[in-house]
């Protein structure tokens, strides 16, 4: 390990803090605003507390986990991307407005949010292998994305508000797709974080016990 190790591992160990913090407050959030605060605010510690560990690490005997960990950041899809998603708040100019609450009509064919009264009818959509589907026809009345009925129609799915996640680039112009897109929309970048921080708490637990054992030598 590099001198002044134990300083450096007790930053990282701050950021894992911080990391959990702003994800727990991300899950809570009720103010849309906020939501963008505390995504920038995770991504930062993230990538603080990674860079921290691997420079702890990166001299003597433990350069060869340090040389693991990086290559984990860049081969892991989720954590390439926040890793990117990171830098990119800083080198482009990004959309910053996160996506209130909704309600998505179809395969996202129509998407109504706040308040709106909305007249549908002869609405069809065609699936991806062809197969024409239609959808409801009615007035239906909406209050902050919330469709205002007693029952709702299965083509109607709500949506919370969420931070809306787009691919991004790095410096030389290479771009990463969101990696889970399997996932409902409002709920990709949580999930996201959850993966993000499971990895930072595994690596943090491994670099605990080196730095024990650097410790118990006398260094």
């Amino acid at each position: 390990m590099r001198n002044g190790f134990k300083g450096i591992f007790a930053n990282a160990k701050q950021y894992v803090a911080y990391a959990k913090k702003d994800l727990a407050e991300l899950k809570a959030e009720t103010e849309t605003d906020n939501l963008y605060r505390l995504w920038g605010s995770f991504l930062e510690n993230y990538t603080s507390a990674a860079g921290a560990m691997m420079r702890a690490t990166d001299q003597g005997p433990s350069k060869a986990w340090s040389d693991r960990m990086k290559h984990e950041q860049k081969s892991n899809p989720a954590l390439q991307y926040a890793f990117h998603a990171r830098n990119a708040r800083h080198q482009h100019e990004v959309p910053r407005q996160p996506s209130g609450r909704s309600t998505v009509i179809g395969r996202n064919a129509i998407r109504i949010s706040g308040n709106a009264k909305v007249y549908m009818k002869d609405n069809r959509e065609i699936g991806p292998n062809g197969q024409v589907r239609m959808l409801p026809e009615g007035q239906f009345a909406f209050e902050d994305g919330r469709l205002i009925s007693a029952s709702k129609p299965s083509e109607f799915q709500e949506l919370d508000h969420h931070i809306a996640l787009q691919p991004v680039r790095d410096q030389s112009g290479n771009t990463y797709a969101v990696p889970n897109q399997d996932t409902p929309v409002d709920l990709r970048a949580a999930q996201l974080a959850e993966t993000v921080l499971h990895w930072l708490e595994e690596k943090l637990s491994e670099c605990e016990e080196m730095v024990k054992s650097e410790t118990g030598k006398g260094t």
